[in-house]
């Protein structure tokens, strides 16, 4: 999976409760191992679009549903 570094306040991910340090390891079921995965995946959505990420927090999984923003150059 890969880790989130930050998330900004107010943002898609900050709504969803995704925090820094959670590790995602699949979205909409997809299995992300690396950053080119998420890059990938991301290609298929667009603003507006709800997605399910399922991350790794404190030994748990967790699924939440973010539905995606305008990308920007605070959530590139």
């Amino acid at each position: 999976g890969i880790y989130v570094v930050d998330v900004v306040s107010g943002g898609p991910a900050d709504k969803a409760g995704l925090k820094a340090g959670d590790r995602i390891v699949s979205i909409d079921n997809t299995e992300v191992a690396q950053k080119t995965d998420l890059g990938t995946l991301m290609q298929n959505h667009k603003a507006g679009d709800t997605i399910e990420i399922t991350v790794a927090r404190g030994g748990q999984m967790q699924t939440v549903n973010v539905t995606l923003g305008e990308k920007g150059a605070e959530n590139s």
